[in-house]
């Protein structure tokens, strides 16, 4: 789930009627990993992606200030798509965006993707 707003309230007050665990997003790739849990079966993982797990300070990878970020976001690289995409199965996007901010995924880095497999 991208986003905070009234939109992404709503999504989450949906899947809250479901078999949902909230995780965070840097446990995905763990849960991906772990191919045997039988809790896979009849769970729904859901997180909340921010800005901070979408892009990266060009300059600086390891540094996120979030003011900084909606000041200067040409100075920002989108890093989703490496980090989490390849553990999500579906997204809820409900985030504000425009075009001086990374996008979430591009069109390339989706087919990129799909060609793994």
């Amino acid at each position: 789930m991208t986003g905070t707003g009234r939109c992404a309230n709503g999504a989450w007050e949906v899947l809250e009627n479901l078999p949902i665990k909230k995780v965070s997003p840097d446990e995905l790739k763990g849960l991906h990993e772990d191919l045997d849990n039988p809790e896979h079966a009849t769970t729904i993982y859901a997180c909340s992606i921010q800005a901070e797990h979408m892009v990266e300070l060009a300059d600086n990878p390891h540094e996120f200030d979030k003011k900084h970020y909606y000041e200067s976001p040409h100075e920002y690289i989108g890093n989703f798509h490496e980090k989490y995409l390849p553990y999500i199965s579906s997204i809820f996007h409900n985030m504000y965006w425009d075009h001086r901010f990374p996008r979430l995924i591009t069109d390339d880095q989706m087919k990129k993707l799909a060609s793994k497999g």
